[in-house]
């Protein structure tokens, strides 16, 4: 038997979790494609979550670019960079 323990930490992580239970039989090629992006979905939640918490990031809006180019002007002038 070659490869990689299932059981392995890194093995856990999205999509390889899912293909190893495709690969077993476990699921069909649908339904895993709906977990993975249920399970991706859920994840990125969490990190919007624990980002959010963080008050050292400064959100921008992406549509206010002359906005965006004077706040990161300004942050490095600031870190005199």
């Amino acid at each position: 038997k070659m490869g990689y323990s299932p059981e392995l930490k890194p093995m856990q992580a999205i999509g390889y979790r899912h293909i190893i239970g495709y690969l077993k039989g476990r699921w069909n090629l649908d339904e895993v494609t709906r977990l993975i992006q249920r399970d991706t979905r859920r994840y990125a939640k969490r990190q919007l979550t624990w980002l959010r918490a963080d008050p050292d990031i400064i959100w921008m809006n992406l549509d206010e670019k002359p906005g965006i180019i004077n706040k990161v002007m300004g942050f490095m002038q600031r870190l005199d960079l």
